[in-house]
């Protein structure tokens, strides 16, 4: 989340569980050196999958301990994802 505010562009993303709305992030598989895959899924507030976006992939570190791998993965991961909301939103707008 702190990655996806810093790349947001002004955008705010929260983690509160009482909003209409959630974005997940649904890991697939993480590798030993912190790579991981998975799926985007935008929920309504009942847990329904109302959207989808797949196939996000970031590379994990390259020293230290496992979870500091999977941190510079989840760095990455949330620049990806505010690219991709951006992308998306100036997509829209753009019709």
């Amino acid at each position: 989340m702190k990655e996806a505010n810093r790349h947001g562009g002004g955008m705010k993303y929260l983690t509160k569980k009482t909003e209409n709305y959630q974005l997940v992030f649904k890991v697939i598989t993480v590798d030993d050196d912190g790579e991981t895959k998975g799926n985007l899924l935008l929920l309504d507030k009942d847990g329904n999958v109302i959207g989808a976006a797949g196939k996000f992939n970031v590379n994990g570190g390259r020293f230290g301990s496992q979870t500091n791998l999977m941190g510079d993965a989840a760095e990455r991961l949330g620049k990806k994802i505010a690219q991709f909301i951006k992308m998306q939103i100036v997509s829209f707008y753009n019709r």
